[in-house]
């Protein structure tokens, strides 16, 4: 049975999301990382350009590929597609960031996955996957660090 719940940024459970099955392999390194921008730019005719803060959620980018057996390739198919609605839902993942290891709040970018047969029984499954508000330190825990 695959049990739902995320964490939200207060640490507390919010049981209406998927997890990602127990079952089944994490992402394996490397994984790619990357944040959305959130700026805006505006280029002036004379001198620097204007640059403003204008999103304050911001969305983290990965690209994961993660190795199958057979009975876990037709778990995750299945997972897949009653669960996430063919990808289209959120769902609570375990993702590696600068802090570690965390609960993200995920979704599949397109709803796309890529699978390769790799072995005799193994597959390969490639997605890209968004998540929400990725933790990091604090501006005190910032400080403490970098002004001790």
């Amino acid at each position: 049975m695959v049990q739902s719940a995320a964490v939200d940024r207060s640490g507390a459970a919010d049981m209406s999301l998927p997890i990602w099955p127990s079952l089944l392999p994490t992402p394996k390194l490397p994984i790619e990382i990357e944040t959305d921008d959130a700026t805006a730019r505006t280029d002036m005719e004379d001198g620097a350009a204007i640059v403003r803060r204008v999103k304050t959620m911001i969305v983290t980018n990965y690209a994961a590929t993660v190795d199958f057996t057979r009975e876990q390739m037709q778990i995750f198919e299945a997972w897949h597609r009653h669960y996430l609605h063919d990808g289209a839902d959120w769902f609570d993942m375990p993702v590696a960031s600068g802090s570690g290891i965390y609960r993200a709040e995920a979704r599949f970018k397109k709803g796309a996955i890529k699978s390769k047969l790799i072995a005799g029984a193994v597959f390969a499954v490639t997605f890209e996957f968004e998540t929400r508000n990725r933790p990091v330190l604090s501006k005190a825990a910032l400080d403490a660090l970098i002004n001790p």
